[in-house]
C-alpha cells in the first residue's frame, strides 16, 4: 500500500530530469543524474549525464552562485551532455565561477522522499513574496542583498539555485551562502557594477531518491493529474534566431517572435494566476555576446510587461542591446 509520504513526493514531482550545484574548479558539490563536469578552460565546463536524455531538445536554467557581475549560458547540448560557460560581464571576460542549473527533459516519473525541486518563489524588489513553495521568508537586508529561508530545510546545503531578475534587462542575479536553513540572493546593476534593488524569481533542487516498485506509473499519473503545487507547470526549448521555432516542450502552445531578442511564450493550459515562477537562459548570440534572459520585459518597449495567466514575455540581452539568441530556454512554476 501507499503511504501518505509517497503520495506527497509524487505530488511534488517537477520532472526535472537533472541538476546540479558545481564549484568553480567543475568539482560536483551536489546534484541529480550528473556523471561528470570537467573545466575544459577558464570559465567554460563540459557537463555529462549519468543517464542520457531521449534527445537533445531538452531546457537548461541556471546561473553562477556567486555575486558579481557574472552571468552563466549553455551550449553544444547533446542527449548525453552540454557545455556551461561562466563569464565576467564587467571585465568581459571568461572566469572560472560556481554556478548551478536544471535541466528539463521528460516529464519523469516522481521519486520517493525527493521531488527534485523542493522550493521556489517569485519576489518583488522589496522582499514581497508575491507566489512560492517551501519559502518561509525573504528578508531585503541591505540593497540588493536578500536572505531566503526554507520552511523545511534541505537535507544538505549542496542543492542547485537557478534563477533571473523578473524587470530589468541591466541586472544580474546570483545566489550564494547555501546552507540547510536557507541561501542569499545578490542583484547587481551591470552596467554600474553597483548592488541594486530588483525583482527576481527562483527554483532550488536539493533531493535525490529512487521509485519504489510498488508505486505503478497508474498511480503515479493519478496524483499527477490532480494538479499538485510544487510542479513545474510549463517548459520550452526553443530556437530564437530566424524564424522561432520549438525544439521541444511542455505545456506550451507558441512562442510569439515580437522582434529582436523580444519573445512571448503562450501556454497550451493557463495557469491558475499570474503569480508564477519563470526562469530562463539562453546561449550566446553570433558575435559573440554573452546573453542574459530578463522576465517580463519587453526590449522593444523598453518596459516591463507583467505575467498572465496565459502568457509570459520576456527579453534576451546583453547590457541593454538585445539579440536573437540560437538556443532559449524557459521554465514556469506554479501552485
Amino acid at each position: 500500500t501507499l503511504d501518505e509520504e509517497t503520495i506527497r513526493a509524487a505530488a511534488q514531482n517537477p520532472g526535472a530530469s537533472a541538476w546540479g550545484n558545481i564549484a568553480n574548479d567543475g568539482t560536483i558539490e551536489g546534484g541529480l543524474n550528473i556523471a561528470s563536469v570537467t573545466r575544459t578552460s577558464t570559465g567554460k565546463f563540459d557537463v555529462v549525464f549519468s543517464t542520457a536524455m531521449p534527445d537533445a531538445n531538452y531546457a537548461v536554467a541556471g546561473n553562477p552562485t556567486q555575486s558579481g557581475d557574472t552571468i552563466c549560458t549553455f551550449h553544444d547540448q547533446s542527449t548525453t551532455g552540454f557545455r556551461a560557460e561562466t563569464y565576467e560581464t564587467s571585465g568581459s571576460r571568461y572566469l572560472d565561477l560556481s554556478f548551478a542549473f536544471t535541466v528539463f527533459a521528460t516529464n519523469a516519473l516522481p521519486v520517493r522522499r525527493g521531488t527534485g525541486t523542493d522550493a521556489w518563489a517569485t519576489c518583488q524588489s522589496d522582499g514581497t513574496v508575491d507566489a512560492s513553495f517551501n519559502i518561509d521568508s525573504v528578508t531585503r537586508d541591505s540593497t540588493g542583498v536578500y536572505a531566503v529561508t526554507f520552511t523545511t530545510a534541505m537535507p544538505t546545503a549542496n542543492y542547485a539555485v537557478a534563477g533571473a531578475n523578473t524587470n530589468s534587462s541591466s541586472v544580474s542575479v546570483s545566489f550564494g551562502d547555501l546552507t540547510t536553513t536557507g541561501f542569499d540572493v545578490y542583484t547587481r546593476d551591470m552596467g554600474t557594477g553597483n548592488s541594486s534593488d530588483n525583482s527576481f524569481s527562483f527554483n532550488v533542487n536539493a533531493t535525490n531518491a529512487t521509485l519504489p516498485d510498488t508505486f505503478t506509473e497508474e498511480q503515479i499519473q493519478g496524483v499527477i493529474d490532480a494538479n499538485p503545487e510544487g510542479i513545474a507547470k510549463a517548459w520550452v526549448n526553443f530556437d530564437g534566431s530566424g524564424t522561432v521555432s520549438i525544439r521541444d516542450s511542455f505545456n506550451v502552445d507558441s512562442i510569439t517572435d515580437n522582434g529582436t531578442g523580444d519573445y512571448t511564450v503562450n501556454f497550451t493550459t493557463a495557469m491558475a494566476n499570474a503569480n508564477y515562477a519563470s526562469v530562463a537562459s539562453c546561449s550566446a548570440d553570433s558575435s559573440p555576446s554573452q546573453l542574459v534572459a530578463v522576465m517580463n520585459f519587453s526590449g522593444g518597449l523598453n518596459a516591463i510587461v507583467a505575467p498572465t495567466t496565459s502568457t509570459c514575455r520576456f527579453t534576451t540581452s546583453a547590457l541593454g542591446t538585445t539579440s536573437d539568441p540560437e538556443y532559449v530556454h524557459f521554465v514556469a512554476f506554479a501552485s
